[in-house]
């Protein structure tokens, strides 16, 4: 499946945690996502994005044609709606495009949910996003990368400590 990702400026952090959080699922699948969100998520995932130009450079345009091609599966675009910056890339015309090439799109953590719910890992979904609301997807984010920080220093060092630590 062909995801697209895309974030305003002001919900760049929180793609990152919901990539965090989804990343068992999402590296099942190509990502697509404008240049700026592309790094950030690659930076706290370890996943592989294809990455277009930045937003405000044109990348939003790119993404565009992928959808117009009928090449994209999915698109989860976290948009500030009521501050959007100007040079931010513009959440109405792929609004409009994935309306017109019946191609889902995800604006908000709970819909991006909904969306992952039609998968069979639906179950496991469906927990996360619980979790998901019950607390902040700061502190979730925070557990992963600890998670993996502890873990990457038991297998760099062999310091059974820190393995049991886990």
């Amino acid at each position: 499946m062909n995801i697209g990702l895309i974030a305003h400026d002001s919900k760049k952090k929180l793609m990152q945690n919901f990539c965090i959080a989804y990343r068992g699922i999402l590296n099942k699948n190509q990502l697509f996502a404008t240049g700026t969100t592309g790094q950030l998520i690659e930076e706290v995932t370890n996943l592989s994005v294809h990455k277009f130009l930045a937003g405000r450079l044109g990348g939003d345009v790119q993404l565009c044609s992928l959808i117009e091609s009928n090449q994209m599966d999915l698109v989860v675009f976290l948009r500030d709606a009521v501050n959007p910056k100007s040079y931010e890339p513009n959440s109405e015309r792929i609004s409009i495009l994935c309306d017109m090439y019946n191609i889902p799109l995800a604006t908000n953590l709970a819909t991006t949910t909904a969306q992952f719910a039609s998968t069979p890992e639906s179950a496991i979904i469906c927990a996360v996003s619980c979790t998901w609301h019950s607390i902040s997807g700061t502190l979730l984010a925070g557990a992963f990368a600890l998670k993996d920080k502890i873990k990457g220093k038991s297998t760099d060092t062999g310091n059974e400590d820190v393995q049991q630590a886990e």
